[in-house]
């Protein structure tokens, strides 16, 4: 199991870096030089490409990659919401989601549920 983990970790450390781009022209890049980061800019600089990719992947809708969920969202006549512009207004199922849900009925079945009566009669002495 620790290898697992650890092999996800790495994994997830390193494909960062992969799904970064960094497209700036030589201006920007000239303006970035001249003017003095704060450490918040810095720590925020570092971050942003590992959190646009983690964004990526913990909001990806896999129902709706495979097929099984439609996300637009209808009215009662079944007709499709559609939004200022004109879009179909829809609702995804995140995979975090998903992960969080099948985290939570593991763990409640391998550690044999809660036992009310142990925390109740624990709580008294």
């Amino acid at each position: 199991m620790q290898k697992i983990l650890l092999i996800a970790f790495l994994f997830l450390g390193m494909s960062t870096s992969l799904f970064a781009e960094d497209v700036k022209s030589e201006s920007t890049l000239e303006k970035e030089t001249q003017t003095e980061q704060t450490i918040s800019q810095k720590i925020n600089h570092w971050f942003e490409p590992k959190v646009t990719a983690l964004e990526k992947v913990l909001f990806w809708d896999p129902f709706t990659a495979i097929g099984i969920h439609d996300p637009v969202v209808y009215d009662e006549n079944g007709k499709p919401l559609l939004d200022e512009q004109g879009k179909p207004i829809t609702k995804d199922i995140p995979f975090i989601v998903v992960w969080l849900v099948l985290g939570a009925a593991f763990f409640t079945v391998r550690m044999k549920c809660i036992w009310w009566t142990n925390v109740l009669s624990r709580k008294g002495s």
